[in-house]
């Protein structure tokens, strides 16, 4: 069975594609998946990601439901399989393994848009070498990465305030979240 592109994004300036190997749904998969108690059962997907027509990583997911068979729970295992992949994020710049990892998220956000819980989670579990990036654990949800660059106060964008703009050092009322809201 052929591979199912879930994914074709431009990401960090490289092309990047995540492909679900359907054969490999529900097999032997060797990763321990501890789930939250409320997840009665789970299915378990393979993913390969290309960067630039080179197969760069495996993602095994693991999708856990509760007793409704809402969507409650997803554990990501992340293996490194070539050196274009950094083996950890060293900032400032855009961390081309975690918007992959997001891209992923938002796909299977997507698939699953109707038969969530109120509040699914990802946890993000790193093979050896990839090491560190522990912001990957979050809400299930779709994501841009515009996303990561907004500026948000209090959660509300797009009032009439500057707070859905990037911090632009003008004397507006976004200085406050630069400067401990003094």
């Amino acid at each position: 069975m052929a591979p199912v592109v879930v994914v074709w994004k431009w990401v960090c300036g490289r092309d990047v594609i995540i492909a679900e190997l359907q054969d490999k749904r529900n097999g032997r998969h060797g990763h321990d998946m501890v789930f939250y108690n409320a997840v009665t059962r789970h299915d378990t997907r393979v993913y390969e990601v290309r960067v630039n027509d080179v197969h760069a990583m495996d993602i095994t997911a693991g999708l856990g439901f509760d007793s409704d068979g809402a969507l409650s729970h997803v554990l990501l295992f992340v293996t490194k399989r070539h050196e274009v992949v950094p083996n950890r994020w060293e900032g400032p710049h855009r961390d081309v393994v975690g918007d992959t990892i997001k891209y992923l998220v938002s796909a299977i956000t997507k698939e699953f848009e109707n038969r969530m819980d109120y509040t699914p989670w990802y946890d993000t579990i790193f093979n050896p070498p990839l090491e560190g990036r522990g912001y990957l654990h979050s809400l299930v949800d779709t994501w841009v990465p515009e996303d990561d660059l907004r500026v948000r106060k209090c959660g509300v964008v797009g009032d009439d305030d500057d707070d859905d703009e990037l911090y632009d050092d003008d004397d507006d009322d976004d200085d406050e979240l630069n400067d401990g809201g003094h």
